[in-house]
């Protein structure tokens, strides 16, 4: 077997072997191997098996071949094509000379320089998708200094090969996927037939790599972004209250995709403004703003149930802003449950980038799981808050009451800390609901009820346990402080001007009973029964002011 015939042999077999080299990029690969020596052909393909079995970092190990393969070349480049525009752009500026690699500070020029199709010597090889050797720039047309040359740097002589592609089906054209220019290497001797067959078959497996790389990358997204919707599907069903629903989910967008802030803002149909209740990201500081419809780009999408995009081009100066001030890219997209508008989903970011469409179809996925989740939680709230909400009065029933003097019962005995009860009572109860309408009556009693819950801390439970008898619960909190509050409710109750829009405005009296745990009892039921003794004792004497257990009536404020 002549030479020629075994390097054939051993050129199948690479190309055979190699799982990374897809049947339509093996022909480029096997008609630049065989022109080889079977030493250079060793080199080839170790190089060509470290760029086509890498899938993270295909540039670095190209960046390592070439110093190896091409040791007395003084500067390398390699620009890409772009995916939506074929103009190239520099990725790698390498060599003995220069050691660049574009994103560092030092190559803010080159990160900025577009080439075009046809354009210099980079941009012919690209729109030819052709190898081309230049021993002497100065005679050259094609050579254009603007862009094939680097920063500080005389270029004498170039070599241009593209990083070939075929495009699928088979049979059109080849995609010339970027350039790798070789920077005064062309000696006396020229550059040689070989030189130039390594380098083209180097660019060759790059290709390959680069594109086994985005696909790689491609697959790890789409993994990434099935199991973000799982995660977010999974939150939705298993959680019921709004504002744990809505926290969740940012939680969960924080931590699989890479933008800086992500919101989720509640539409306020009364108020005409969007609501911001849960954020994520490294920058925050949007969690209870409220903003009017005509203000921002959440905004707009409110108004006209529609995405919308933000760039910081000079074009947008005047249109609508996103949520924080320094970012330079948003997308908001609204949050609808059938045709009902509950809010909108929006992400922001400090860096421009550009949303693929593959990143839009994922957030309208997200939008669409939170507004389903959100309406059930919502309906969930709504029918919790009947369940446990007094009709008479908008307080908590006496069977929430009743649950949750267990639930502080066990926490303070278990905790040693103090809890009150308080009982307030509503003077002549029978004598106001035989005297006004039942209309007016279920008003007045809503304004005790609304009147009550405004004293009372949140913390605070407050509910009406039947007949104009109202009882409350002070978590944390001492007999001493309990009174303070007792004596407060009592006071606003007297001076008040109830039903203050009709011509009829009753006069109300209460009478106020306090005790406390562990002070009055040690358990739940000593203190409910001392905090009736104190109540009696105002019933039996002035009806009217406030008592507290083991202490007895207590002088006004």
């Amino acid at each position: 077997m002549n030479e020629k015939e075994k390097n054939e042999e051993i050129a199948d077999i690479t190309v055979t072997d190699s799982h990374a080299i897809t049947t339509r990029s093996a022909s480029f690969v096997r008609r630049a191997l065989v022109g080889l020596s079977s030493a250079d052909m060793a080199r080839v393909i170790e190089a060509g098996k470290a760029l086509t079995s890498s899938f993270k970092d295909v540039v670095g190990v190209l960046k390592e071949k070439v110093g190896e393969l091409f040791p007395a070349c003084s500067t390398w480049s390699l620009l890409l094509a772009g995916e939506k525009e074929p103009d190239l752009y520099f990725r790698i500026v390498g060599g003995k000379d220069t050691h660049l690699e574009v994103g560092r500070e030092s190559a803010d020029a080159l990160r900025e320089i577009r080439i075009k199709l046809g354009q210099g010597i980079a941009g012919w090889v690209a729109q030819r998708c052709e190898a081309v050797v230049v021993p002497d720039v100065r005679v050259d047309s094609r050579f254009l200094a603007a862009v094939d040359v680097c920063p500080e740097m005389e270029v004498r002589s170039i070599v241009a090969v593209p990083l070939r592609f075929p495009e699928s089906p088979p049979g059109l054209r080849t995609l010339c996927m970027g350039v790798i220019e070789l920077i005064n290497c062309v000696g006396s001797g020229g550059f040689s037939q070989t030189d130039l067959s390594v380098l083209q078959t180097l660019a060759d497996f790059a290709a390959i790599g680069i594109k086994n790389a985005c696909i790689f990358s491609e697959e790890q997204e789409k993994t990434r972004h099935l199991t973000l919707i799982r995660n977010i599907s999974s939150h939705a069903i298993s959680t019921l209250y709004p504002d744990e629903l809505l926290a969740g989910f940012t939680e969960q967008l924080e931590n699989e995709l890479t933008y800086d802030h992500i919101g989720i803002a509640i539409l306020d149909y009364t108020t005409r403004e969007l609501h911001i209740q849960a954020e994520g990201g490294k920058r925050r500081g949007a969690v209870g703003l409220r903003l009017p419809l005509d203000t921002c780009l959440i905004g707009q999408v409110a108004r006209t149930g529609k995405t919308a995009i933000f760039r910081s081009l000079p074009s947008s100066l005047n249109g609508p802003k996103p949520v924080l001030a320094d970012s330079l890219t948003a997308m908001a997209l609204p949050i609808y449950y059938a045709d009902f508008l509950q809010g909108v989903l929006y992400v922001e970011s400090i860096d421009r980038i550009e949303f693929s469409e593959e990143e839009s179809l994922l957030l309208r996925t997200i939008a669409d799981l939170i507004g389903g989740a959100l309406h059930n939680a919502l309906s969930f709230q709504k029918a919790m808050d009947f369940a446990i909400t007094d009709g008479l009065t908008g307080v908590k029933t006496r069977r929430f009451f009743m649950e949750a003097l267990a639930s502080e019962s066990k926490r303070s005995t278990r905790a040693n800390r103090p809890f009150s009860l308080v009982a307030l009572n509503i003077e002549d109860f029978a004598g106001l609901s035989g005297s006004l309408s039942w209309k007016t009556f279920n008003r007045l009693f809503l304004e005790i009820g609304h009147e009550i819950e405004t004293i009372c801390r949140r913390s605070d439970v407050v509910s009406h346990y039947g007949d104009g008898e109202f009882v409350l619960i002070f978590p944390e909190t001492s007999k001493e402080e309990a009174c303070r509050i007792a004596q407060m409710l009592h006071t606003a109750i007297k001076e008040k001007i109830w039903l203050a829009e009709d011509s009829h405005h009753p006069r109300l009296t209460a009478s106020v009973g306090v005790a406390a745990y562990p002070d009055d009892g040690d358990n739940a039921v000593e203190v409910w029964t001392r905090m009736h003794d104190a109540l009696a004792l105002l019933k039996n004497s002035t009806r009217g002011g406030v008592a507290a257990a083991k202490i007895g009536v207590l002088s006004p404020l």
